[in-house]
């Protein structure tokens, strides 16, 4: 009975029925589920254009208003706002999906564009490691600066060589610990190139941080752990910060690098002079002994071929920094013209200067006293000064060297002595002193 009805037409024809009918089901749903893709694909490339955009350019995606209409919705949402102004798909989609709230897929919120970044970023990074080891060799730089929290982040930056063309890569912020020791930063360093990376370190060819005691002390600084992990490591100081420490030494010392440079041009118009003074000096048997000895030994001094090659270096190096001082001066001069345009009938005052007392090394010239605009640019300059030693750490002012090489101060105020420009008569008493001055430091 069964095996008959089998075998029968009717049953053949409703079971190829049933089957004809379970393909069509099974044909509409994958269709369906293509034109899905296919939908939100062209969604995600839109959203994708609009994040990169914003992303390479550092702009915010976010607003106080995270809604579409509103003028305050931030970058994310005003860029879609403008394409669709263009593109009626994407018109659609904000139209269906713009405002629809949380719970509903739509591609238009903060969390996928959020989710869209890291996955860039991670593709990006996967990127960038696969071709440091295809060059193999590759160098570090690293420098921590605080965020909008006051946290700390050191930034990782590799260079490495692609294509016969030098290549510097960004690769991550490192949330530092509460101690900047050199030692820490060295493992956290390593702990992210080695494990996170893949990176073998021993293929490191060179390293180059700012000039902190932390990141180039030569015992505990961040240069030297490295460089016991990777001997081949080699060690060069940023430039920028090199740059920038000259600068600001060049400015703390200004005066004193004016006074070197007349110092020098006086030494070498009359160095001949200077040798046959020593000379009499050490001859002459009006003089104590230990005058004539130190006589003596500052002519021989005088009379070396490195000491003369010095001489002319920085002779003619300071001449060229005297002769920009005096451009700059005038710089001043126009601005202390427009000063008096609004005050024509005020002077600089005047103010009394207490007598300093002569010192046995100060030679023979006359104290001069600055007054009206002298007064000014000296009480200007000792103001500054002061403010920059303030700012100075407890432990650097502690420092003998430091207080050996500042000058004298009476309750904050620095003293100054100009003397006259008779280098024939004083150049001998300047130069002994200067050269005794720093034979005992």
């Amino acid at each position: 009975m069964i095996e008959g009805h089998e075998k029968s037409s009717s049953h053949r024809d409703c079971l190829l029925t049933y089957l004809h009918a379970g393909k069509a089901f099974a044909s509409r749903f994958h269709k369906q589920i293509h034109e899905n893709n296919v939908y939100w694909e062209h969604v995600l490339q839109r959203v994708i254009a609009v994040i990169r955009t914003l992303a390479e350019r550092g702009l915010p995606f976010r607003g106080a208003v995270e809604k579409f209409g509103s003028p305050q919705n931030g970058n994310f949402l005003a860029l879609l706002e403008l394409i669709s102004q263009f593109d009626l798909f994407l018109a659609a989609h904000i139209t269906k999906y713009g405002n629809t709230g949380k719970g509903n897929v739509s591609y238009l919120s903060k969390t996928i564009y959020e989710e869209l970044i890291m996955i860039m970023a991670q593709v990006g990074h996967g990127k960038i490691i696969s071709q440091i080891k295809d060059s193999r060799y590759y160098s570090l730089s690293v420098d921590s600066t605080p965020d909008l929290t006051h946290m700390d982040q050191l930034s990782v930056v590799i260079r490495y060589i692609k294509g016969g063309q030098p290549v510097e890569r960004f690769l991550i912020f490192i949330e530092l610990e509460t101690h900047h020791t050199g030692d820490k930063l060295a493992k956290q360093t390593l702990q992210y190139l080695e494990e996170h990376c893949g990176l073998d370190f021993s293929k490191c060819r060179g390293q180059s941080y700012d000039n902190a005691s932390n990141m180039s002390g030569r015992y505990n600084g961040m240069q030297q752990k490295i460089l016991e992990a990777n001997p081949f490591a080699i060690y060069i100081p940023c430039a920028a910060h090199s740059l920038n420490l000259v600068g600001r030494s060049a400015v703390d010392c200004f005066l004193a690098a004016e006074a070197h440079a007349k110092a020098t041009s006086a030494i070498s118009q009359t160095y001949n002079k200077i040798i046959d003074a020593l000379d009499v000096i050490s001859v002459d048997d009006m003089q104590k002994g230990e005058t004539r000895r130190e006589a003596a030994n500052l002519s021989n001094k005088l009379q070396e071929l490195e000491f003369v090659l010095m001489l002319v270096m920085w002779d003619e190096i300071l001449q060229t920094f005297r002769k920009v001082s005096k451009k700059l001066r005038c710089e001043f001069d126009s601005l202390e013209a427009r000063a008096k345009e609004k005050l024509p009938d005020v002077e600089y005052k005047d103010t009394r200067q207490r007598r300093r007392k002569k010192m046995p090394n100060d030679g023979l010239a006359p104290e001069l006293r600055n007054k009206g605009q002298g007064a000014c640019h000296r009480e200007t300059s000792a103001r500054l000064r002061l403010s920059r030693t303030a700012q100075l750490p407890k432990h650097h002012l502690s420092r003998p060297s430091y207080h050996r090489n500042r000058t004298d101060g009476n309750r904050g105020d620095e003293k100054w002595a100009i003397y006259n420009q008779n280098i024939q008569r004083n150049i001998m008493y300047e130069a002994w002193a200067s050269f005794t001055d720093s034979g005992k430091t």
